[in-house]
């Protein structure tokens, strides 16, 4: 039996393309708007995919300052160079190029010949990950400033950064209010160091990229437990939440509580949670270091 092909419509054409259209009209918009507020600091990395170069023919054919970049691992094909230099030469734009610290040369006389074929995720790291998490070495510029702020006692940086993580999305700092510390004070200056995102973030710059950072402001009575809840992943707060709760206690940043209490001061705390070895010990654990806080509790 044969089947028959039905070409298809004038009018489903039509309508797709009408569609598409639309679509590329709310995506420039999208990218102009994004351009008009943070330019010259919107940043763009692309690995030249076809999502990409989408969003490079947009950027081009409308002028738009945004900074491309492509992490160039040094290990592209020929024809994705050919492509890169296609496109800068069309647009007239520049595609910066983010590199590792050795180059493929190097990284063979220090290692050996093709590490990506014998230790694929170590060649990964040293050419694709360090670079970016370089870009990272903002928290420390930002800790620094931090701690400079009238009225911080003390300063931690948390979140995957501090776990050691392979990447990391953005920082998380936590600041400790001194006595008598001004809390509109401390992040007004907090807020200066950078460009003001919302409440508590900013973006800075670090090694030609942006990096959201986000800032905790806590007492001295409840510091540890917000350095454990915002150093922990996901698994390893949820695993930290459900002892908790399984003890008939809440664990939040605020530290540990009667379950079903919705007083969170320092007045009902169940146990002290000014240091994070008071946080673990009160759950009758033992200490875990922060490169143990990305999983459960079975390490």
């Amino acid at each position: 039996m044969e089947l028959a092909q039905t070409a298809p419509s004038l009018e489903s054409t039509e309508s797709n393309r009408a569609e598409q259209q639309a679509k590329l009209r709310a995506s420039t918009e999208a990218l102009r708007l994004a351009a008009q507020r943070f330019a010259p600091r919107l940043v763009m990395a692309t690995a030249f995919g076809m999502e990409g170069c989408t969003l490079i023919d947009i950027i081009g054919r409308n002028e738009l300052p945004v900074d491309i970049f492509t992490l160039d691992t040094g290990l592209f094909f020929a024809e994705t160079y050919e492509l890169w230099n296609q496109l800068e030469k069309r647009y007239g734009l520049k595609i910066r190029a983010v590199r590792p610290e050795l180059s493929v040369a190097e990284q063979a006389g220090r290692f050996g010949e093709a590490l990506w074929n014998r230790e694929p995720d170590r060649c990964c790291e040293m050419r694709k990950v360090a670079p970016l998490r370089a870009a990272l070495a903002a928290a420390d510029a930002v800790e620094r400033d931090v701690r400079r702020i009238p009225g911080v006692s003390a300063v931690q940086v948390c979140g995957s950064v501090r776990r050691g993580s392979a990447t990391s999305k953005d920082v998380d700092v936590v600041a400790r209010l001194g006595p008598g510390a001004d809390r509109e004070a401390v992040l007004g200056a907090f807020q200066r160091l950078g460009e003001k995102l919302d409440g508590r973030s900013i973006r800075v710059a670090a090694l030609g990229m942006f990096v959201q950072v986000d800032l905790w402001i806590v007492e001295e009575w409840h510091y540890g437990a917000a350095v454990v809840y915002a150093t922990g992943s996901k698994d390893h707060c949820v695993a930290l939440r459900t002892l908790a709760k399984s003890r008939g206690l809440t664990l939040n940043e605020y530290g540990l509580f009667p379950a079903g209490t919705g007083d969170f001061s320092r007045a009902s705390q169940s146990a002290p949670a000014s240091t994070e070895e008071e946080v673990y010990s009160s759950l009758g654990l033992r200490y875990f270091a922060p490169e143990e806080r990305d999983g459960d509790l079975s390490k």
